[in-house]
This record gives C-alpha cells, structure tokens and sequence, in this order.
C-alpha cells in the first residue's frame, strides 16, 4: 500500500488538520488495531548465539556493554532471512549480575517481553541468551538516535503540530504495552528512540514490571529518572492500587510538556543533576504538591496547556490516560487518524541520514573471545580498527 505523504499539519490548537474528523474518531485502544493493521506480524525465527558475530561495541556502561551484532548464514534460511540483518546485544556479565538481588526476577519478567508482537512503536527485546559468563539480551538496531538528542538538535523545543506527532507515536507505544499488561516505569526522551523512517520506538525495559507484579515499596519508591517520576512513585505509604499504567501516562506528560517548552515542568535545578539529596527531596515536594507552570515567552494553546495539565494531575485515578480510550478523544488529539499514524503513513517531521555503523571507525575496543566465550567476534578489516591513542571511552 503506498505511503500517504501527507504531513500532519494543524492549527493553533497544534492538532494535525489533513487526517478526517472521522477517521479521528477510530481510536485504537491497546494499539491492538494497529497490530491488526500490520498484518499481526509475527517475529523472526530465533537464532542461537553462534549464529551471530559481533560487528562492533558501540558503548558500555557500569551495568552492560553494547554491541552491534549481525546475523550469519543458516542451512535453512527462509528468503527474508537472509545474513546481515544488524542487531544491538547488551551484554550483562553474570558475576556483577549476582550482586543484584532482584535481578533475577526483573530479567525472568523481561524475557517475556522476548514473547510479545512485534510493534512498529516498541523497540523490543527480542529474544535472550547465555554462556557460562554473560546474559545477553538482542534488541532491535535503531542506529538514529534517541529523542532527546533529536530535540537538542532542533533547538530544545518544538511547535505544536511536531510535537502532535511524536506524542501520538509515544501514545501508541504505551496503549500496546499496557494492554500487554507491562508498566514501563522509566519513560523519557533518552529511552524513545528515532527509527530509519523518522518515527518513534519505546525501548530500555529495564525496569518494566508486569502489572500483577508485587507493588511494595521497596520494589516502586523513587524509582525511574526523578523529573519523570509520578506522585504515586516519589510519596511513601500510597496505596498499591495506584501504582500501575498512569506512572507511564504521568510521564508522558512531563515528556510532552519539554517538547513544547524545552524545560522540565518540575525542576529544581542544580547544575550536577538532581543527584543530591536535599535536592532530590525539593523537587519531589514540586512533583507532590506544585501546580504546573507555563512560561511566559512560550505561547502556547489551551487545549495543548489542557491535555499536559489533565496528564500531570497528581491523583492517579483523576489523571487523564490512553488505555480507556478518554486520551485520544482529547481536543488536542481530535485529527489524528490513529490508524493511518500507526501504520506509519503519515510523514515524519524529520526522517535522519542513514549511517553505516558497521563499517565506520571503531571508537570503542572489541571484546575478545574470552570475554564473550559464546558470540563469535568478526575480523575487524586494520583501518577501522579501534586505536587507544585517539581515543579514551573506556576506564
């Protein structure tokens, strides 16, 4: 079917105007419909490790390096299976993994998201491995960068009718996981990433619990990124009935309130980050008790300043959300045709450059075969070759 090209584009109330006000009307509860638009695809067939190799690392951090792997060839390959296709893979060494006491139950939990359809708004894991000394976890490649990064490239804040769009792909994503029963529980730009064609995918599940999970303290408080955190997450003592979906739609609506605004709407600034303690509790307070503020110099519509005012409401069971269906029938939404916006027909505001990662210059060095005993390592051709004197990525 061809790609409708046409750009949402709206009004000052920032809501796209090409889409039919009918078609507005065919909310998609879940993203269910969208996966029945898709064909209800169905995921590749799942590979061992030894039939991957790592191309290169392209990062590690205190808990996990990351690589790009690709797929090699297979006696039974299908047509559309063939070798190259790239993946990311975190690796999670399992001696560092031990110390985390609730690891094993949050990775059993994360496994199963290995399960679930695939969704052009989710950035899945998709499938987890294991050798003697790592945990490995394959996750889509979305080479494109994450949205925080995309609004610091178009000047730290967007208009309304962009801003329509990405929250629309954001809205999408969390219908599909929810109606999946999964909280993610630590949404922010940094872990929405920009796909090939310009759209959005919700990715990092490392804190996502299923909603019939244990709710005690210990397992929800002051968990996530704190200017993301709801109410309900930051207050001791509050009634496990309230920790479920609306953490999620809480901080979609921090998130869509610093695409228009470029700012946090609960932000007690301290130029290292709110790592200190007292400073940490300050801006709790402001996510408790402060009303949200507009800034002055921002024009901004009243249904835009509604639908973020109606998302940051402090009650859980009075904050508006998009798993009954109250969210997309907001005025502010009223001209997304939800189904042309998840089959992904519209044209996104920005579609990136294509980069070829595997064949750049190695900025981090190769992991060698015994640290990744079961992941074959590919040659790396001399001139791409990572080389210490140029660079110092890693302690």
């Amino acid at each position: 079917m061809p790609a409708d090209r046409s750009k949402p584009n709206g009004g000052p109330s920032g809501a796209p105007s090409e889409p039919s006000r009918k078609a507005a009307r065919n909310h998609v509860p879940f993203g269910t419909r969208i996966a029945m638009a898709h064909g209800k695809q169905s995921r590749v067939r799942k590979r061992r490790l030894d039939e991957l190799e790592v191309v290169k690392t392209l990062g590690a951090g205190s808990a996990a390096r990351v690589m790009l792997v690709r797929t090699t060839a297979r006696e039974d390959s299908r047509p559309l299976e063939k070798p190259g296709a790239l993946f990311a893979m975190k690796v999670f060494k399992k001696r560092a993994l031990r110390r985390e006491l609730m690891y094993w139950e949050e990775h059993a939990e994360r496994a199963r998201l290995s399960e679930t359809p695939w969704h052009p708004f989710i950035a899945g894991l998709l499938d987890v491995f294991a050798d003697e000394k790592n945990v490995y976890e394959m996750l889509e490649f979305l080479p494109c960068g994450n949205l925080r990064v995309h609004l610091q490239r178009i000047g730290g804040r967007m208009d309304g009718p962009t801003a329509t769009f990405y929250y629309a792909n954001i809205v999408l994503g969390l219908q599909f996981l929810h109606g999946l029963g999964i909280i993610h529980r630590d949404l922010k730009p940094d872990n929405i990433i920009l796909g090939g064609n310009g759209y959005l995918a919700i990715t990092d599940f490392g804190h996502a619990k299923l909603d019939s999970a244990s709710k005690d303290d210990s397992e929800w408080q002051a968990l996530g990124t704190p200017y993301y955190m709801a109410p309900e997450i930051v207050t001791t003592g509050m009634p496990a009935r309230y920790r479920t979906f609306g953490v999620d739609w809480w901080a979609s609506g921090v998130i869509l309130y610093e695409l228009v605004t470029g700012e946090f709407p609960f932000d007690n600034y301290d130029e290292d980050g709110p790592n200190d303690e007292t400073v940490v509790e300050e801006l709790f307070e402001q996510i408790r008790y402060a009303d949200v503020p507009w800034p002055a110099e921002i024009p901004l519509g009243r249904q835009l300043q509604s639908i973020i005012e109606r998302l940051l409401r402090k009650e859980p069971e009075r904050r508006l959300h998009g798993d009954n269906g109250t969210l997309v029938k907001h005025p502010w939404l009223a001209n997304v045709d939800w189904v042309r916006m998840g089959r992904q027909l519209y044209k996104a505001p920005y579609v990136p450059q294509a980069h070829r990662h595997e064949t750049n210059w190695h900025t981090w060095r190769m992991p060698t075969e015994d640290e990744i005993p079961g992941l074959p390592i590919t040659d790396v051709p001399v001139m791409q070759q990572f080389d210490d004197r140029f660079f110092e990525s890693e302690d």
